[in-house]
């Protein structure tokens, strides 16, 4: 929970525009439900996308959906 917490003041501190979803967003609302991850949905600007990159970049991200 705490790296969650972490990968959020980092997305805030860098002002990336974004929602939570998923099973994180159900337990926000009182859903007793386990998950061991977060999901985002942040706006596909050229701005944001930019600053998520700044936000994680020495996280060193892997995207799930390249042709990779």
């Amino acid at each position: 929970m705490q790296d969650m917490d972490l990968l959020l003041q980092r997305l805030i501190k860098h002002n990336v525009k974004f929602v939570i979803v998923g099973g994180f967003a159900a337990v926000a609302y009182g859903i007793t439900l386990v998950t061991q991850d977060i999901d985002i949905c942040c706006l596909f600007s050229t701005d944001n996308l930019l600053s998520l990159q700044q936000a994680l970049e020495d996280l060193n991200p892997v995207h799930r959906m390249t042709p990779q």
